[in-house]
């Protein structure tokens, strides 16, 4: 069953016996199980014919007999059991042949974490439930989520910032709303995320961080640049992050280097290349080294180093130290 169609079922009424969520996607499947109690129980009764087991605490006989139990006071009773990848093949089995036959006046609600589980249980459940599978977003969904989300909270975020949200934290919902709130928090009575309110708390703790990384391939001082890349891995520093904020830093540089800006006032190439006043002398010194065509050969070299983390046949490390050393030497 697709997400939204669930969604259209429950807006008009029509509740599946059985449903069977699955995936790795705990944040919206968590969302999608409040949405099933709010439409299949009434809150009036709720203590009554609410019934949350965790298949750790529980075993399918228990299950079994609290499915097949009459609602009080109400059409239905709602049945949730967490975890089930927790459970035995014996229980698992027993649930899902209860499946084939559910009670009409019970809404079973199974849950497990985790995606890619195997057995005639589960291909069971597959078969003869309302069955949906919460995968983690698709990186090209991962930006419009987190826009959407931020919005819904009466705040604007930049797509840089977006981008290495995503870069720092990766698909799952879960993940990026913990950071998210974390960004909130230090926000202030400020609407607006930018780059630095993201590096400022996903970033944070960081001995070496990739300011210290572009200042000096602005620089093209070498020996400090292949210190702070290994010291940035060590600590555990994404690859795709760096990527993202030296790319970054050239797409800034270009715009200081470009013929109508050089003579530009530090003020005025502050606003032009959107970057604080007070780092403007720094760009300043490194377009001594790196022309227009030095910093599109850089976006080339750049993008080579993407690629190579993506095909995973060279390791990190040496794609990275590559690429500061081809940066600083060009």
């Amino acid at each position: 069953m697709e997400y939204n169609t669930f969604l259209k079922n429950l807006k008009k009424k029509e509740i599946a016996p059985v449903y069977y969520f699955f995936g790795e996607e705990k944040f919206a499947m968590d969302q999608a199980t409040d949405k099933l109690i709010e439409h299949s129980v009434q809150p009036e009764v709720r203590d009554f014919n609410l019934d949350i087991y965790y298949a750790s605490d529980t075993d399918s006989s228990k299950i079994l007999d609290t499915v097949r139990s009459y609602p009080m006071m109400a059409e239905r009773r709602t049945v949730i059991v967490r975890e089930i990848q927790k459970w035995s093949a014996t229980h698992l089995n027993k649930i899902a042949d209860y499946a084939e036959s559910p009670t009409p006046t019970t809404c079973l609600l199974l849950l497990a974490t985790a995606g890619n589980l195997r057995g005639k249980a589960y291909a069971s459940l597959k078969k003869n439930t309302a069955a949906i599978e919460f995968k983690p977003l698709y990186d090209n969904q991962v930006g419009t989520w987190i826009k959407n989300y931020v919005e819904q909270h009466s705040k604007e975020i930049t797509p840089k910032a977006i981008q290495l949200l995503h870069a720092y934290v990766g698909n799952l919902q879960m993940n990026l709303v913990n950071e998210l709130e974390k960004v909130f928090l230090n926000l202030g009575e400020s609407k607006r995320i930018d780059e630095a309110n993201v590096e400022a708390v996903v970033g944070l703790s960081k001995e070496f961080n990739v300011f210290n990384l572009t200042k000096v391939i602005g620089q093209k001082q070498l020996k400090a640049g292949l210190l702070i890349i290994n010291q940035l891995l060590e600590q555990g520093e994404p690859p795709t992050v760096m990527i993202i904020r030296i790319t970054n830093y050239f797409m800034t540089l270009l715009k200081v280097v470009a013929p109508q800006n050089i003579r530009k006032s530090d003020k005025e190439l502050a606003s032009i290349a959107g970057v604080n006043f007070y780092f403007v002398k720094e760009y300043r010194a490194a377009a001594r080294f790196y022309t227009s065509r030095k910093i599109e050969q850089a976006f080339s070299l750049l993008q080579q180093a993407d690629r190579n983390l993506k095909t995973g046949y060279q390791t990190p490390e040496f794609i990275m130290q590559l690429l500061v050393y081809n940066l600083i030497k060009l």
